[in-house]
């Protein structure tokens, strides 16, 4: 491996680009019964899209998450981006049954 090669390689490891793209989709079964977005999954950033066919808000945001208390509210094909280390703390309600998001992520 060239000199040159082996420092860019070190300077992504230490400037943090990522190295992995994962994508996934979560629906919350019963609105108002938060559910978690995902098992734990390091990450650095995630972005949460709504689902096209909702009809009503998504709530994005910690373990306490409701339509009272969240980060985000969004409605179809909204999105947030959300800087974090595990997809696990976050958790979504939902104003309407069965609807959902679909989520990115980069580590």
């Amino acid at each position: 491996m060239s000199a040159n090669l082996e420092s860019v390689e070190q300077a992504i490891r230490e400037t943090g680009v990522p190295s992995f793209i994962g994508e996934g989709s979560k629906a919350v079964t019963t609105a108002g019964t938060r559910v978690q977005l995902s098992t734990p999954i390091d990450c650095k950033e995630v972005a949460i899209t709504a689902k096209a066919a909702n009809t009503g808000y998504i709530y994005v945001g910690g373990e306490a998450v409701s339509s009272l208390q969240y980060l985000a509210r969004l409605v179809a094909n909204a999105s947030v981006v959300i800087s974090i280390d595990n997809l696990s703390k976050l958790w979504l309600d939902a104003s309407v049954s069965a609807e959902g998001v679909v989520f990115g992520y980069v580590r």
